[in-house]
């Protein structure tokens, strides 16, 4: 793959940032799209490689499911409930709980309304009624979060327990008994959270206020300064959802309006140690995507959207490899025979382990895909 040209604006960007003294400047428009993954331009060969087995984790009590997040030890988070009308997200009698080897933990009896990450360690963050509560895999139990009791959302855990989230405006770390604010990007009025690395990195979103979502922005934090990156590839915004610990950063453009609508453009990767910007592209016949997780080995997962032809399904789930620069369908490292069109990809773990939604019959579950040894 050739290496992306480097203007000087982002290499001394990425000085600042490597060096760990990061000014807390607005960089915006001067990060740009300065690399371009080759994920549009591979053979049906290299798409086909590698193989997943497709596991069913079901609806439950429901007719509708979605798996979002997956950690090392192939803890899976989904919800499930029941479906109104085909093709939408309007569920009714919605649960959220862990899922392992066929074993589930319902955590909607526990309390919880929501569940917002998964950490290594089996623990998550989530809540009801405006109150963070985390749930303890060695009690079985979900208490009331420290830091987090009114008007509040925690977003992210980490392994080291740390946990990132909203309090009323504003974004906070909780970190054992101390909770630190980060202040949002200069030119911006509210900051939110979206993930933490184990090694303290936060991805996040800033915006002007808390309910004004008309200009958008991928946020990297690093010792508590919030830095604001470009634009997503051929968009207005940029939305980030996930970082790992090299200080790799995917997103999207990002989501916008009183429906959330994601917008047009595609997915990206920032690299957070060179100032890099890497436009993923999208699948043949696509003309957006967004990316919405990355392992420790580069390797992001997210959906495809808008195709040239109906026929070919709305969204599309994909896998980007970034070390070679490749965004394979996933659709197509399947058994075609086996009934499924896969929708989604929301979480992948280090072993690779992919979790999201997919399409079976008229109904969409969750699905975790694993990887088929060659």
């Amino acid at each position: 793959m050739t290496a992306p040209f480097v203007p000087s604006v982002e290499r001394a960007f990425a000085r600042r940032l490597h060096r760990r003294r990061a000014a807390g400047v607005l960089v915006g428009a001067a990060i740009g799209v300065v690399g371009t993954g080759r994920g549009w331009l591979q053979t049906s060969a290299q798409e086909a490689d590698p193989r997943y087995a497709v596991i069913d984790l079901g609806t439950g009590a429901g007719n509708w499911s979605s798996a979002r997040k997956i950690n090392d030890a192939g803890q899976v988070l989904w919800n499930w409930g029941f479906q109104r009308f085909l093709d939408t997200n309007l569920i009714t009698d919605g649960h959220v709980g862990l899922w392992r080897d066929g074993v589930v933990t319902d955590l909607s009896v526990l309390g919880m309304q929501y569940a917002g990450d998964l950490s290594s360690g089996g623990f998550v963050v989530g809540g009801a009624s405006g109150q963070g509560l985390l749930y303890r895999p060695e009690t079985g139990r979900a208490e009331l979060l420290p830091g987090f009791e009114a008007d509040s959302y925690p977003a992210a855990i980490n392994a080291t327990g740390a946990i990132v989230g909203q309090v009323g405006n504003r974004c906070v770390v909780v970190d054992g008994s101390d909770l630190t604010e980060i202040t949002p990007p200069p030119g911006f009025g509210f900051l939110r959270a979206v993930a933490c690395a184990d090694a303290g990195t936060i991805a996040g979103i800033a915006r002007p206020s808390r309910i004004d979502d008309s200009a958008q922005r991928a946020v990297l934090v690093a010792d508590g300064d919030a830095i604001a990156i470009g634009a997503a590839p051929g968009a207005e915004g940029s939305s980030a959802a996930d970082v790992n610990n090299a200080g790799q950063l995917v997103g999207h453009p990002g989501r916008r309006g009183m429906h959330d609508s994601m917008q047009s453009g595609r997915a990206f990767l920032f690299e957070a140690a060179m100032g890099v910007m890497t436009d993923l592209g999208t699948l043949p016949g696509y003309a957006n995507s967004a990316a919405l997780a990355v392992n420790e080995a580069g390797q992001a997962v997210g959906f495809a959207w808008l195709p040239g032809d109906e026929s070919m399904g709305f969204r599309r789930a994909f896998r980007y490899d970034h070390a070679a620069g490749v965004m394979i369908d996933l659709n197509a490292a399947i058994d075609p025979a086996s009934g499924w069109f896969l929708t989604d990809g929301f979480d992948i773990n280090n072993s690779g382990e992919i979790v999201g939604q997919g399409r079976l019959g008229d109904e969409l579950h969750a699905v975790l895909l694993r990887p088929i040894p060659v």
